[in-house]
Parts: structure tokens; sequence; C-alpha cells
């Protein structure tokens, strides 16, 4: 359980605005030219897909936001060699470096695609004079990953942070990733289509957004499609969520509301105060007390 106790301010008077030092840099455009990432080696696909940028297409799910989030490029990478010292890439208003000054010589880079967005092109700019050239394919054992947010890649600070990327990245699996937010509730329709993907192991987040009665009445129909497709393969469901209520009872005392006050001495102060109980420090709900002078 986490616990936060918030000291509720008497007024809000001031608002500081701290600046940060940004950081520009700019090349000429005859500097950079720009290569097709299409024509690079693109990874992360359950199957092969008409569209470079897409993760999967060519199937219905018969669920709206399914097939919406199908076009996501999530998972994806576009894996290449260069000897380029800059990275530019073109974006809908401006034109970003996304990294510099690199050291001289071949180097070997994975470069993941959005999680939440379609791409309909994507192209990578380098020195002028550099070499890039696809890449063959470094990552083993296919490992396919179905499930809810937390999968699809939720709150990770950029592409590869999502669980499956730093995966990949660190024991070198080959990972697809069919996370669908919000959608994943054990449909037939998605062990279908996972009927014609070959993998080593199949990984589901499959409870975390079907309810309690969705989850009954689904999950045998949802292995038995899988299990007469791929007889053979293990197939690990994850328990991701708990979903479960309880009462927490605890009492406050004078000293887990004390800080150190303007006169610099130590204690409580009377006033509003926010409590916030949950799993941890994400929580939003909160109650709210008042503490006063005896």
């Amino acid at each position: 359980m986490y616990l936060m106790l918030e000291r509720m301010p008497k007024c809000l008077n001031s608002l500081v605005l701290v600046a940060g030092l940004v950081l520009s840099l700019t090349l000429r455009a005859e500097e950079v030219r720009y290569v097709d990432a299409a024509s690079l080696e693109i990874i992360g696909k359950p199957l092969p897909t008409e569209k470079p940028f897409v993760r999967i297409d060519g199937f219905d799910f018969h669920a709206k936001g399914i097939n919406a989030k199908c076009t996501h490029s999530t998972g994806l990478a576009v894996l290449f060699r260069t000897n380029s010292t800059v990275m530019r890439a073109p974006f809908t208003h401006h034109e970003g470096i996304l990294v510099a000054d690199m050291a001289p010589g071949m180097k070997e880079c994975l470069l993941y695609l959005p999680l939440y967005d379609r791409v309909d092109s994507r192209q990578v700019g380098i020195d002028t004079d550099a070499v890039i050239e696809p890449m063959e394919n470094p990552f083993t054992h296919r490992i396919l990953f179905e499930g809810s947010s937390i999968t699809h890649g939720a709150s990770a600070s950029r592409p590869g942070m999502c669980y499956t990327g730093l995966l990949e990245m660190k024991y070198g699996w080959y990972c697809m990733n069919m996370g669908f937010s919000g959608e994943s509730k054990l449909q037939p329709e998605i062990a279908r289509y996972l009927t014609g993907v070959e993998a080593d192991v199949y990984i589901f987040d499959a409870f975390s957004n079907p309810s309690a009665q969705e989850i009954d009445d689904r999950f045998d129909t949802f292995v038995d499609i899988l299990r007469e497709a791929h007889p053979r393969a293990p197939l690990v469901f994850l328990q991701i969520e708990r979903r479960e209520t309880r009462t927490v009872t605890f009492t406050l005392t004078p000293e887990d509301l004390s800080f150190w006050r303007k006169d610099m001495t130590f204690g409580p102060e009377p006033g509003a105060f926010r409590v916030f109980v949950g799993p941890d420090a994400s929580v939003r709900e909160y109650e709210t007390f008042v503490l006063i002078q005896s």
C-alpha cells in the first residue's frame, strides 16, 4: 500500500515558472540527405503487411477500436547500419535531430517507431556523404505479446521503453507487440488471427481489460482456438492487474502531520490535508480532513 499526505496551501498567490535551457542544433539543408526508412529493415510485425509501418493489416477483428490500433506502429523498429555522425527526422511541422556528434565509423542502429500513432511515411536524415544500409535481423526466439495498454506501452517515456522493447534489447528476443489499449478482451477474433502467426511462445496480458464475466465466457474458447493451431507452443497468461478492494484502517499521529514550518520549528500546523491511498505514487483519489488547534 502507498500512503501520501499533502499539505494544502492556504492560498495560491504566486506562480513560478522554471525555464529550462534548450539547446538547438541546426544543420544546413545541403548537409543532410534523407533516406526512406521503408527501404531499410523493419522488424516487429507478427505477419508481413502491405503498408511498411503498419503492424497488422488485412484482418478484420470485428472491433472498431482494435482495427484502428492495428494501424499503430507499436513495437516496430527500423534496423540499419550507417557511418553518419548525425541522424535527423522530418516531422509534421518541423525537423528534429534524433542524435548528433556520433563517433565516426559504421554503427548498428535500432530506431523504434511511435507506440500510439500511425506512421504513413518515415525518413531518416544522415550526412550527405554517409552510407546507410539495411541490417540483417539479429534477434532470435519469436515472442508474441498480446494484451492491454500495459503491453501497448502506456506511460512509456519513449517507444523503445515499453516492456516488450526492453526485453528485446536486453535478451535479444524478437518481440511482436499486439497490445490494444482498453480493447484486449479475449475476443475469438484475436485468437483466430494468431492461428496464422508462428512464435516460440505466446504471452498474454489478457485479464486487465475484460470483466470477470467476459473472462469466464471467453477464456476456454480463446485457448481452444490457439491450441488447435499451435498444439505444442507455450501459452502464457499473465495476471497484470489484481481485481480486489479492501478497507484500510490507520491512525495518523501529530508526528505524521509534522513538517518544518516558517519559523524553522518542527511540528504540525492547523489546516487542510489530503490523504492519498493506493498501490503506488500514481494514485489520484484522495480524501480531505482538517486539523484544528486544540
